[in-house]
């Protein structure tokens, strides 16, 4: 598996599990099971981001991951509400919803972010496990 379908299958499970916690038939206990899910998964993303695609020295991963920090802490705060409310209360589905939208946002700019990368440079882009020299 290249790191890119590392990348794009994570994106996929985590828009699987947005879709999950805006189900109307979602319930409590599942709600909570998801955002639980969501807040792992996220954390999962950010070090798969991290080690894969910018292996580089720690003050240019820095600038890189700086314009997805005022978006992490957006969602991290919306997750936070969730795990005050039940997943059957009204704002719960207006929360998540935008949650999902917030997201996904940030997902499709890395992968546009990504493509650019992989045409501009495709070294970085060796099979999971292979290293590039720094």
């Amino acid at each position: 598996m290249t790191k890119i379908e590392l990348l794009k299958n994570h994106h996929h499970k985590l828009r699987f599990l947005m879709e999950e916690m805006i189900d109307p038939y979602c319930d409590v206990t599942k709600g909570l099971r998801l955002v639980e899910e969501l807040k792992n998964d996220l954390h999962i993303h950010k070090e798969i981001r991290r080690s894969c695609f910018y292996p580089m020295s720690e003050a240019t991963i820095q600038k890189v991951d700086l314009p997805y920090r005022d978006a992490q802490k957006e969602v991290q705060l919306l997750l936070e509400r969730l795990e005050q409310l039940k997943a059957n209360s009204p704002m719960w589905k207006v929360i998540a919803l935008s949650l999902k939208e917030r997201i996904v946002s940030i997902l499709e700019e890395e992968e546009d972010k990504l493509y650019h990368m992989v045409m501009t440079d495709p070294t970085p882009f060796f099979k999971i496990g292979q290293n590039r020299a720094i």
